[in-house]
């Protein structure tokens, strides 16, 4: 019902808003797969480097791509003809508390993952702290999956 009455101004927002929630899951996708294989693996080199892979993709890719959802977000919603609290829209509520409690734990799974990764250049992985960011990218994982529902079915 919304693409019926969307204007044309809307389309280069909405295209950074969901390429960035795209970006943004597929990143936590590789992260948390990463780091899940790197706990269950014997091998100590292997564990070493995919924990680095999950680090270093968890920087590079997942939090530009959160940057990137999150303007999208913010500059759709301007463009929209709603007010989100006078219409009371359930899904944008749902998107905001999801984007805001997941950048807080975002930052946490990345000072985790910093720290993990200067222990893994000194003396292999800190194994608590990567398995603290599995838990947190789990569960980030888990939020987006819920947003994307509460994006796609629009909820009232």
């Amino acid at each position: 019902m919304v693409a019926l009455i969307r204007t044309g101004d809307w389309e280069t927002p909405l295209f950074f808003h969901v390429a960035g929630a795209m970006l943004l899951v597929g990143g936590m996708f590789v992260v948390s797969a990463s780091l899940l294989l790197a706990w269950r693996s014997q091998d100590e080199g292997t564990s070493v480097a995919l924990t680095r892979v999950a680090y270093r993709t968890l920087f590079f890719l997942v939090l530009p791509a959160y940057i990137v959802m999150r303007i999208g977000a913010q500059w759709v919603l301007s463009k929209s003809p709603f007010d989100a609290i006078a219409d009371d829209l359930t899904w944008v509520t749902i998107g905001y508390l999801i984007a805001d409690i997941g950048g807080i734990l975002l930052l946490v799974a990345l000072i985790l993952a910093g720290i993990g990764l200067r222990r893994a250049a000194d003396k292999g992985p800190g194994r608590t702290s990567a398995r603290i960011v599995t838990v947190v990218t789990l569960l980030l994982l888990a939020a987006y999956i819920v947003a994307i529902w509460a994006m796609t079915t629009k909820p009232s």
